[in-house]
């Protein structure tokens, strides 16, 4: 959630619900070729288009790629943590109609 709109990610999809009620108008891929552009649904918002496997098995294949390329991942422990304190964040902004802060010291790896 944000001032511009809201993002929702589910396993296969992320879709963008502008706050603002207007006809958007979204640079597809043929954008730079054609001047074309993607209508949104209104429904569902405007479908963010991005190229993932299967969760799990991508994953595994990012993992392997950090072990492969002796770095760290992208995505670790410390990673998980901070998203879960942001959901948490979200959400206690949303019940108690309020700004949330982050606090500096949390996690400061």
């Amino acid at each position: 959630m944000g001032d511009k709109g809201t993002i929702i990610i589910d396993t296969k999809n992320a879709w963008f619900y502008p706050e603002v009620k207007k006809e958007y108008k979204v640079m597809s891929d043929v954008d730079g070729v054609s001047g074309a552009t993607a209508q949104w649904h209104k429904e569902k918002g405007v479908k963010i288009d991005v190229e993932h496997l299967e969760p799990s098995k991508q994953a595994l294949l990012d993992f392997k790629t950090s072990i492969l390329e002796n770095k760290m991942p992208e995505s670790d422990v410390v990673t998980g943590a901070k998203a879960a304190a942001c959901v948490q964040m979200g959400l206690d902004a949303m019940y108690n109609n309020e700004i949330v802060k982050w606090n500096s010291n949390f996690l400061d790896l």
